[in-house]
C-alpha cells in the first residue's frame, strides 16, 4: 500500500518507520522493546490508515491480523 505524503500522514519519515519496524520484527517473541511516544504514535497512525484503506476484507490478508483486532488496537 502506497501512502502519499508519508511523513505528513504517518508522522515519521518512511525510512524512520522502516527502521523501527525492522527493530520490532527482530525482537524475539516474549522479549520487550522500548520505543518512544513519537514512534508509537506513528505506528498508531499507520494502523488507523491501514484499517481505513483496505476495509474489512483485505485487512487480514495484508496484515495477518483480524480486522476487529486492529480496530481494538487503534
Amino acid at each position: 500500500m502506497r501512502v502519499a505524503d508519508f511523513q505528513q500522514q504517518i508522522g515519521i519519515s518512511e525510512e524512520g518507520f522502516q527502521n523501527v519496524a525492522k527493530q520490532l520484527r527482530a525482537t524475539p517473541l516474549g522479549k520487550s522493546i522500548v520505543i518512544g511516544a513519537y514512534e508509537g504514535e506513528a505506528f498508531r497512525n499507520a494502523l488507523a490508515l491501514t484499517l481505513e484503506e483496505p476495509g474489512d476484507d483485505e485487512f487480514s490478508t495484508r496484515t495477518g491480523h483480524e480486522f476487529d483486532e486492529g480496530k481494538t488496537s487503534s
